[in-house]
């Protein structure tokens, strides 16, 4: 009997050691940090793009990305309110197309929807069973909408909410090395102004933003994957966000990806960006944390489905929860490299 348990052993971390070998032999390239982005009202009109792979695709590849985002925020100063009570969605389609090895072309197209919602009672349930703060929120009505910021010079609100596309971006791509294990990619990016300002689905302006990647694998012997970038973003003015508008921001992310079998991985993920205005209001006036959290099922080399949540650990500087779902499409063998 002791030979046969002691046999066990082995055999069951072999067949671990296994799995994950296999899942570590993948290409780089078919590693993808969390998609994400920061959609609490003022922040999400800046072009702050979310976190991708350096590898670059040959061909074509399509990512498709659904998030739905609940704001409570009532915060005010000697000279500033932030009202924002409400639910966000986002649908964007983003499609991406490399040629010669060393670029490619990426158009992201986003449907934004802000509306009261109905996550509020099962977030205040939440808060109440685990002692988690909530800011007020339970003093509050709920499912209601509200997006408002007054300073001394400026003031915007809505109340109804509304929906239109959002404003596109166009990217270019220049990879700057890639092997099986390490990649590095520099983007160049134009956001157009094609939401809609009374909707608060668009700035009005039009950004530049500029971003460098990198992504590797086998960190610390492990079958690791982790990606991060670093950015800036050149903001044209927005009547929304007003005179106090900060004009240059930067942004920054790393994520994590492991496989704990063949077809699947658990996600972890930091994201931040620089204030949105030059404001004493923590909300719109601070530097943003968003930790993020997420499970990827990889059911062939071409297809990725993955859902995520998205907490805002520098409080009232994002949403207070979001939840999302994203499907990745490439076609078989797109990415030698």
């Amino acid at each position: 009997m002791s030979g046969n348990k002691h046999a066990l052993i082995p055999g069951g971390f072999g067949g671990f050691i296994c799995c994950a070998a296999v899942a570590w032999s993948q290409n780089l390239s078919a590693s993808e940090p969390i998609w994400v982005e920061n959609l609490a009202p003022l922040a999400g009109l800046i072009s702050l793009p979310a976190q991708r792979g350096a590898p670059l695709p040959s061909g074509w590849r399509v990512d498709t990305h659904l998030a739905v985002a609940s704001h409570f925020v009532m915060a005010e100063s000697a000279a500033d309110t932030v009202i924002f009570d409400g639910e966000t969605t986002r649908y964007s389609l983003a499609v991406e197309y490399g040629w010669q090895e060393r670029w490619s072309l990426r158009l992201t197209v986003p449907w934004i929807m802000h509306r009261a919602g109905f996550l509020d009672g099962a977030i205040n349930s939440w808060h109440e069973a685990f002692g988690l703060r909530d800011g007020g929120r339970e003093a509050f009505p709920k499912d209601q909408f509200r997006f408002q910021y007054r300073s001394s010079s400026h003031e915007v609100s809505s109340l109804s909410g509304g929906d239109s596309v959002g404003d596109i971006r166009l990217e270019v791509n220049r990879r700057l090395f890639q092997s099986p294990d390490h990649a590095a990619a520099l983007t160049l990016g134009y956001k157009a102004a094609t939401g809609e300002v009374k909707y608060f689905t668009g700035s009005g302006s039009e950004d530049i933003f500029a971003t460098l990647r990198y992504s590797g694998k086998g960190l610390w012997q492990t079958p690791l994957s982790w990606h991060t970038q670093v950015g800036v973003t050149w903001a044209g003015t927005s009547e929304l966000l007003g005179p106090n508008q900060r004009r240059s921001l930067w942004f920054a992310g790393l994520g994590f990806e492991w496989p704990v079998a063949n077809r699947w991985s658990v996600l972890a993920q930091f994201d931040s960006h620089s204030e949105v205005l030059d404001s004493p209001v923590r909300a719109v006036g601070s530097t943003s944390g968003l930790l993020s959290f997420g499970l990827r099922f990889s059911p062939s080399p071409s297809w990725a489905f993955e859902v995520s949540f998205i907490e805002d650990i520098i409080v009232e500087t994002a949403p207070d929860v979001t939840f999302q779902a994203s499907l990745r499409w490439r076609p078989r063998g797109a990415n030698p490299h």
